[in-house]
């Protein structure tokens, strides 16, 4: 049944934010008043990983080679069970007029009661089978999971089974009202998710989980035109923390005052999420298409979400470098009286951060995917203006405030390897200043 199956993915997920719960809980009273520079703060030493990245990684696709049984199950829930063999249902009999002496003889010889109408006949047919659960209820179920980690991948498993769903797919919308109403939860969604994963804030495991973000939306980002301005004022409104739906409501409030619109509840676990309808009397095609882009999204969606998910995971990356050793001390700081023991941590230092370098040199590939999405968008939205004036400055700002040799070397690689010449040709003067 579905919660003996959540139930056994959790325990499953479990081991992927705490991979060793006894050792991490025996050591939770020595190291629950420790304060560390790494943003953990007091209190929270127990959720650092004890499993360093290339063991990680691999408890981490031994979890993720389950999942998709675990998907096709949830797709099996949804789906309505084939139709029953049952018996032929009785022919439908033309009534005759009343008053016509042969009505009688003519139902009791098909075997219908006196009296019966073809719409009774019609009522008796059987319904076809509905589904047990529906993807949104299956949404909502997995969001109870007590633990954190686990929650958030079944979270984004059900997201992406809610999408399919619903018919959500990337690319140019579709019109008519179902799959306008589909573009719309498809973007619900995603901003749901892309706030759910803001939960896990330890750098292995924030990575891996929003990489895992990446594979599972990697066909469903949304499509559709959006002009250089109206990525810009969605990027702010992201950065700002204010959610896009005041400007939502206040473009459907100036282009389709002469329309009907009405509001749209918020997704569940959402924070001050709204979306608001398309004015269905919007005057003029323009004016029509840019409401129904806002409301049901538009490739300014997929490129604040994959430059919001790059920031995330590339200060996750950089923050490896300073997370603490396997016996939880940072910098080993010795006593006064072991003076003689000061050479000896300052050597295990330098040790440390050398391994740390190997490790965040083997997760660099996670953070670059981010990129590699950015560069797959359809090019007849991402035009070399959106790039030079949105994408580009966006990454060089974050290579920048990162500060870090690593990272800064990488990326700017990454962005030659992974964008086209002609963007880069265009760009060339932002590129090198």
């Amino acid at each position: 049944d579905l919660p003996t199956a959540l139930d056994r993915a959790a325990s499953m997920l479990g081991e992927l934010g705490d991979p060793n719960h006894h050792h991490s809980h025996s050591h939770h009273n020595s190291s629950s008043s420790s304060s560390y520079s790494d943003g953990h703060g007091h209190g929270h030493g127990h959720i650092k990983p004890t499993l360093n990245p290339k063991n990680y990684y691999e408890l981490h696709m031994r979890c993720l080679d389950e999942l998709p049984n675990l998907e096709s199950y949830l797709v099996d829930l949804t789906t309505p069970p084939p139709p029953m063999a049952s018996p032929m249902p009785a022919p439908i009999v033309p009534q005759p007029p009343a008053g016509d002496p042969m009505a009688v003889g003519a139902g009791a010889s098909a075997g219908i009661p006196a009296g019966a109408s073809n719409a009774a006949q019609v009522q008796a047919l059987p319904q076809p089978p509905q589904p047990r659960y529906t993807a949104e209820q299956l949404y909502a179920a997995v969001q109870y999971t007590p633990r954190a980690v686990p929650r958030v991948y079944l979270q984004i498993l059900a997201g992406s089974v809610l999408i399919k769903n619903c018919g959500g797919s990337g690319g140019e919308q579709e019109g008519g009202s179902d799959s306008g109403r589909s573009a719309k939860q498809r973007k619900r969604i995603l901003d749901d998710l892309i706030d759910a994963v803001k939960c896990v804030q330890c750098p292995i495991r924030g990575l891996f989980l929003r990489h895992y973000l990446l594979g599972c939306t990697r066909d469903m980002l949304p499509g559709g035109a959006a002009s250089v301005d109206e990525v810009r004022a969605l990027m702010k409104s992201k950065m700002t923390g204010e959610g896009d739906g005041d400007e939502e409501e206040k473009k459907v409030g100036e282009e389709g005052k002469e329309g009907e619109t009405k509001d749209a509840s918020c997704g569940h676990g959402g924070d001050g999420e709204t979306d608001m309808s398309v004015a269905a009397g919007a005057s003029g095609a323009t004016a029509e298409d840019t409401a129904q882009s806002s409301s049901s999204g538009s490739v300014a969606d997929s490129i604040c979400f994959l430059l919001t998910n790059f920031t995330e995971m590339n200060k996750l990356w950089v923050r490896i470098q300073h997370m603490p050793s396997a016996s939880g001390v940072i910098g080993g700081t010795a006593s006064s009286h072991h003076h003689h023991r000061r050479g000896n941590d300052r050597q295990a230092q330098k040790e440390m951060r050398k391994r740390r370098e190997r490790e965040r040199n083997e997760l660099r590939l996670l953070v670059g995917t981010n990129l590699v999405r950015l560069s797959q968008l359809d090019d007849r939205y991402v035009t070399s203006e959106m790039y030079g004036e949105i994408i580009l400055p966006h990454i060089l700002e974050q290579i920048v405030a990162c500060r870090d040799p690593l990272a800064q070397a990488y990326l700017m690689d990454c962005i030659i390897q992974v964008f086209p010449d002609e963007f880069h040709l265009a760009t060339l003067e932002t590129f090198l200043g």
